[in-house]
């Protein structure tokens, strides 16, 4: 079958609206963005912003660039409206063309918690759901754009790779997507680059060609979280679906469905498409990442698919019911606009600094709390005093991050000083935890 003619379906916006939409975006997204100090890995990429350098395996070279850039030109608020830009565009590319109920559903869409939690908190998501949203709303994408988003989407996260699963370029020219997604995971290259010049958080030191491997590939989260990974397989599936569930129901649930059902009918390669982002990000979830299953770590795939599906709805449905649909998803998300979605931990970090002694050295093994405590002293100034390590990772770029900021603080001592790498890492742990006692003895070392 073919579609309707396009007369019957809702008008886009008109020109002026249509670029007034982007702007209530990203002012709303900054309004309700994240604030303080964030929790997850939010506070690192709030100190590679300011600081400069690479973010935790696989290396996210984009995102930090970006991040770095933001910083420099307004610090944290220009952090959070570069996550608010990144949602107002990825929203805008996907409504743009279901008009006034599009625009409207589009502010409403962005209220709700699953989304803000994806798409504002710094980590991420938001950067790879504005890509998506640009392969699946572009009607003009050849194979050669299409491959350079997905390539510049996987120099955020490897997981941007899924998004050829969503694709649908104009031609099918296998070498041409091919050689483009090469060229836009060529930002990959940026991380031995920084590491080389001195970059102030470099995680892995990826200058040599077996570091930076190791970096992309994440070896060392395999590593350290290989033997503790939590859920696996079928056991992650039914957090991740209560997730979605939550997302949708209910104020999705019914633009959903009649998108389901519109494109059922007059458009099935896009359905198809929906669903294989749908099947690739549940794949995701269970085989690379059950550990996050159901967290603000997953789903964003699933929340584009869906998207795209309330967009269909409002371009299909008649003037009137659009209106009322888009209404009703408004009214749905209203309670949560005024809400504080994102956590913001700035009074537990900061009460927790102050009321250490001074010039300690803190083993810390809450990763809130040790990329919390970057962001306090390293972006904020606040106690600089304190050397802050982590309990379960003593590898050189850590410790050279401390020093870097602590001229007194002596870590020269390494794992070949206490029994060398065939040691149990808890062992090891312990050991190195002595070592660094032993080697600053003017110094209390607490163990948190």
């Amino acid at each position: 079958m073919e579609a309707p003619p396009a007369e019957t379906r809702w008008p886009a916006l008109r020109r002026p609206a249509r670029f007034l939409l982007p702007v209530v975006l990203l002012v709303e997204g900054f309004i309700l963005g994240q604030t303080g100090i964030p929790v997850e890995d939010g506070g690192e990429i709030l100190t590679v912003g300011t600081l400069g350098g690479t973010c935790h395996p696989s290396g996210m070279p984009l995102l930090a660039l970006l991040a770095r850039t933001a910083c420099s030109m307004a610090g944290e608020s220009g952090l959070r409206m570069l996550f608010a830009a990144f949602s107002a565009l990825g929203l805008w590319a996907l409504f743009r063309r279901s008009g006034l109920p599009g625009a409207l559903t589009a502010v409403s869409v962005l209220a709700l918690p699953a989304f803000r939690e994806r798409l504002l908190q710094w980590d991420a998501y938001g950067l790879l759901f504005l890509a998506g949203a640009v392969i699946l709303s572009s009607r003009k994408l050849d194979s050669i754009g299409t491959g350079y988003i997905t390539g510049l989407a996987a120099a955020v996260h490897p997981q941007g790779l899924l998004l050829v699963t969503g694709a649908s370029p104009r031609d099918r020219s296998v070498i041409g997507f091919a050689a483009a997604l090469v060229l836009g995971a060529t930002l990959y290259l940026a991380l031995p680059l920084l590491s080389a010049a001195g970059a102030a958080v470099d995680w892995g030191n990826p200058r040599r060609i077996d570091l930076f491997l190791r970096q992309v590939s994440a070896a060392g989260y395999l590593e350290r979280y290989g033997g503790s990974m939590g859920l696996s397989g079928l056991e992650s599936v039914p957090g991740h679906l209560r997730m979605l569930g939550s997302a949708v129901w209910p104020a999705l649930i019914l633009p959903a469905a009649v998108g389901l059902m519109d494109l059922a009918r007059w458009n099935r390669r896009l359905l198809l498409r929906l669903a294989a982002l749908l099947l690739a990000d549940a794949l995701f979830v269970a085989l690379v990442n059950p550990m996050a299953a159901g967290t603000s770590q997953t789903g964003w795939m699933s929340l584009l698919a869906i998207s795209a599906l309330c967009a269909d709805s409002l371009e299909a449905l008649p003037r009137r019911f659009g209106i009322l649909l888009s209404i009703a998803v408004a009214l749905s998300a209203a309670p949560w606009a005024g809400r504080q979605i994102l956590p913001d931990q700035s009074g537990e970090v900061r009460s927790f600094l102050s009321s250490r002694p001074s010039d300690a050295i803190l083993f810390l093994s809450d990763n809130d709390l040790l990329y919390g405590g970057w962001a306090t002293e390293y972006c904020m100034d606040l106690r600089p005093d304190l050397a802050l390590l982590s309990t379960g990772n003593f590898t050189a770029w850590f410790e050279a991050l401390a020093c870097r900021y602590d001229r007194g603080l002596d870590l020269s001592g390494s794992l070949y000083d206490v029994g060398g790498p065939s040691m149990g890492r808890d062992s090891a742990a312990a050991a190195l935890i002595e070592l660094t006692r032993r080697d600053n003895p003017r110094r209390r070392v607490i163990v948190e």
